[in-house]
């Protein structure tokens, strides 16, 4: 890497680091890392580098959910109504719901949603969008009924295989699990 590289590399970092600190809420009011932002984006559109013009661009994107609800946060936790942390951005609003992440397939480039979601999706999905569609928080009369509720079968094969897929996977456990599928499948034949 030579020194020019260097530099280039050391402002394109101070730049990622002041834009981080643009988005961060704990780093002061929304309407001046509102104006931060802003004023970043319009820095890198007119940048002669074409990579941080790209950035600007997308910056121009993200800007409008970036900011979305921050007053509205900050109004509640100055008025006390706030009592712990509430969801953030959208990564930590969908870990507090725990809704299936859209954005991770983007994230990690492939199209499938992951193991979790298609071994416990049966009766997963169900529940994490139940406030979708009952808004008020469940009362324990409405949740009796679901209280001897059993795992669908199709749902358990899915885990079992899936335990079985970890276990071949292991150096360690692999030639166990292969001494118990061949005294399984003697049995059968």
């Amino acid at each position: 890497m030579t020194r020019d590289d260097r530099e280039a590399l050391e402002q394109d970092l101070v730049f990622v680091r002041a834009v981080g600190a643009a988005v961060d809420a704990h780093t002061g009011p929304v309407a001046e890392r509102r104006a931060a932002f802003e004023t970043l984006r319009e820095e890198s559109a007119t940048h002669p580098d074409e990579g941080r013009r790209r950035m600007g661009a997308l910056m121009g994107r993200w800007a409008q959910g970036l900011f979305a609800g921050d007053e509205t946060f900050e109004k509640a936790v100055e008025s006390g109504a706030v009592r712990g942390s509430l969801p953030e951005d959208n990564y930590a609003l969908e870990r507090w719901f725990r809704l299936p992440k859209h954005h991770e397939r983007h994230v990690h480039g492939r199209a499938h949603v992951g193991t979790a979601l298609v071994q416990s999706g049966a009766t997963r999905t169900l529940a994490l969008d139940a406030h979708r569609h009952h808004p008020t928080p469940f009362t324990a009369l409405e949740l009796i009924p679901y209280r001897n509720a059993k795992m669908p079968v199709a749902q358990r094969a899915a885990l079992d295989r899936g335990r079985i897929m970890q276990r071949a996977r292991s150096v360690v456990q692999r030639p166990g699990l292969l001494a118990e599928l061949e005294a399984r499948y003697e049995g059968l034949a």
